[in-house]
């Protein structure tokens, strides 16, 4: 009888003890298809490099419309692109009819530097119904003054702000040149003095994430900000302009180029 007791209790023990080799509750198959969370992702991205990780919009412009894209419902989204030379020939009448609205042409770099197909560019884009504009991509170590000089001489007069979109400033880093804030702060200062008194109007100004970061410049400069963020997922803060892509394809352009939104 004692035997009997004791192996009926070891049973019933054994019954009530879990088994740590096995886990609690496995894994879903579908776990190597899900899509990771954008907050974890961005976390394990150094922050230099969010940029190239976020997702970006590869399709056609016809495709665009099918975009993620939430901007505040009341602000009327204005589609439109910005290059230089580096894009080759452009089909402007196709591009007006693909959907694109507004034009930044690179213009001037530094203070010799003309873009080859400004000019041409301006003329037909301008012909085919964009509004254009130009920008200067600043030399972060040269005179902000002289720069300007040579970028008015470039644009010109822009103060019908029927016919032109605002100048615009691009402002990036140089690796070879690393000046202090308030040197770089004061070169572009510089610039926007002489550049808006010359073109009539208040410059937008694109710096680039990693610029941003370091030298804090967008607050300090107050102006109405171009702002890059790839993919469909709305930048935060007052800006005026987005860069969501920088491999669009539009009709009328054999290479990628970068898409933009405005608000309107």
């Amino acid at each position: 009888m004692r035997l009997f007791v004791l192996l009926l209790a070891a049973i019933l023990l054994a019954g009530c003890t879990s088994t740590d080799d096995e886990p609690r509750s496995k894994e879903p198959v579908e776990r190597a298809t899900m899509v990771p969370d954008a907050r974890k992702l961005a976390a394990a991205v150094p922050e230099n490099e969010l940029h190239a990780a976020a997702p970006q919009a590869e399709s056609s412009l016809a495709d665009l419309s099918k975009d993620t894209v939430t901007l505040r419902a009341e602000v009327r989204q204005a589609r439109g692109i910005d290059l230089s030379h580096h894009q080759g020939p452009v089909d402007w009448e196709r591009v007006a009819a693909d959907g694109i609205e507004f034009v930044w042409l690179k213009a001037t770099e530094g203070a010799t530097y003309t873009d080859p197909t400004y000019a041409d560019h301006r003329r037909r884009a301008a012909e085919a119904g964009l509004q254009v504009g130009g920008y200067h991509y600043f030399s972060i170590c040269g005179d902000g003054a002289a720069q300007a000089e040579r970028f008015v001489q470039v644009v010109g007069d822009q103060s019908d702000a029927t016919t032109w979109l605002a100048p615009a400033l691009d402002v990036e880093l140089d690796p070879a040149c690393e000046p202090t804030r308030a040197e770089l702060l004061a070169r572009l200062r510089d610039f926007l003095r002489v550049a808006e008194a010359g073109t009539g109007r208040k410059l937008v100004v694109y710096a680039f994430p990693d610029l941003e970061r370091r030298y804090r410049i967008a607050t300090a400069l107050d102006r109405p900000q171009w702002v890059r963020r790839l993919g469909s997922r709305e930048p935060h803060g007052n800006w005026l302009v987005w860069q969501k892509s920088q491999t669009a394809r539009v009709d009328g352009i054999q290479r990628p180029v970068d898409l933009n939104l405005m608000r309107r």
